[in-house]
């Protein structure tokens, strides 16, 4: 039910220039005579000469978010259909929307907020036969994909590594002599050692990539509250044609993308079908978008050596990319903590290296686990063993980008 709040009221704008009608009835949708008075005035007489105009109807936050959509859009039609009865000739229309709450969200208004001003429709009248162009509505989860490039099952944690790694820095350092550490850390122990490994990583993440369907689901689970659509490019899919037709394809549609790469790859390459290096990431723009920047906004690589392809990114339109300064022997749990620190609203850069020094903390503590673990803890800083620093993520572009920051 209509509730009246008195007469209509009118305001005359300039940033950006437009024609204010405010003060609706709260849930009415109706012109009062105030605002039929001004648009005759103000608004008829240019529509009248062969103008155009352009109308955005808006609502406060005290019904549902549904609700105030459609109020705002029939606030704006109602606004069109005055103005349709009080002009003798057809005239044309650039626009007409409702923002809804959105508006009245941006601007920081709690819900179930009231204030006159959102109870209305700007209107914007030109002379000119292009208008001026009405504000965007700020975008939202539907208007957000992400991309995610997956070939061989996805990405591991490479345990035989990382303990080859520090049995040869205990030989190197000759803190322990070579029969020691086979005793201490012998091949045979690299299955039980890479378990163990794994295990303490679900400890401390809730889960641990086994498969590529559950790495799946983890993103697949982002629908709809973070991205309107997800798309997987796996094993047969996973190849340059494929990403590059994705990209050009979400932005020809305008969407804002983010695209994980979750391959194996190495100096200026990603090991997928057809190859993947720096010439053909900026061929996808160059080559394939009409030498249009892709609507990018965030890249994020697992891949070895990504760092190498960071510019390639950015030239190809991505307002920020990331990837390891050398080999990444910590996929997991870094893809894990990233992705939910970007879900929860930090920056691309505080995700970033978020990950990294949570993903440090927790290996500090696994490798103290590990039989030798006391020793270790003495003798080694983990910051600065081989594979921690070879790991050590490399961001270029704007790292203060969230998830959701517009492109």
């Amino acid at each position: 039910m209509n509730k009246p709040t008195g007469p209509g009221r009118t305001e005359r704008r300039n940033s950006p220039k437009s024609l204010l009608l405010y003060n609706f009835d709260i849930n009415g949708d109706r012109l009062k005579p105030e605002h039929e008075a001004f648009l005759r005035k103000e608004v008829v007489p240019v529509l009248q000469r062969g103008g155009s105009v352009s109308l955005v109807g808006l609502a406060s936050r005290s019904g549902s978010a549904s609700y105030n959509q459609a109020l705002s859009e029939r606030r704006a039609k109602s606004a069109l259909a005055f103005l349709q009865k009080a002009v003798t000739k057809k005239f044309a229309v650039r626009t007409l929307t409702g923002f809804g709450e959105d508006k009245a969200k941006q601007e920081g208004y709690r819900d179930s907020t009231e204030d006159q001003r959102f109870r209305s429709v700007v209107v914007f009248v030109s002379a000119a036969s292009i208008p001026p162009v009405p504000p965007k509505k700020p975008p939202g989860p539907k208007d957000r994909v992400l991309v995610v490039l997956l070939e061989n099952g996805g990405i591991k944690i490479d345990v035989a590594a990382i303990l080859s790694k520090l049995k040869k820095l205990l030989l190197l350092q000759k803190l322990l002599l070579p029969d020691a550490v086979e005793r201490l850390i012998p091949d045979s122990a690299l299955k039980l050692a890479g378990d163990h490994i794994k295990e303490q990583i679900k400890k401390k993440t809730d889960t641990i990539l086994e498969s590529a369907d559950l790495l799946l689901n983890r993103f697949n689970s982002a629908v709809p509250a973070h991205y309107g659509k997800v798309i997987i490019l796996r094993d047969s899919s996973a190849s340059y044609t494929d990403l590059k037709n994705a990209l050009v394809d979400q932005t020809k549609a305008d969407k804002i993308i983010d695209l994980f790469i979750l391959t194996h790859g190495g100096t200026d390459s990603i090991s997928v079908k057809g190859g993947i290096n720096s010439a053909k990431i900026v061929e996808i723009k160059t080559k394939h978008n009409g030498g249009t920047p892709l609507n990018l906004r965030a890249v994020y690589m697992m891949n070895c050596v990504g760092s190498s392809l960071n510019e390639a990114w950015v030239k190809a339109g991505a307002k920020v990319s990331s990837g390891t300064i050398r080999n990444n022997y910590l996929p997991e749990p870094s893809m894990y903590l990233f992705w939910n620190n970007w879900k929860g609203g930090q920056s691309f850069r505080g995700s970033v290296e978020g990950s990294y020094k949570s993903t440090i903390g927790i290996m500090n503590n696994i490798i103290r686990s590990l039989p030798i673990g006391g020793y270790l803890a003495r003798e080694i800083n983990v910051r600065n063993l081989d594979f921690i620093k070879d790991s050590k993520p490399v961001i270029k572009g704007d790292g203060s980008l969230t998830i959701k920051s517009p492109h």
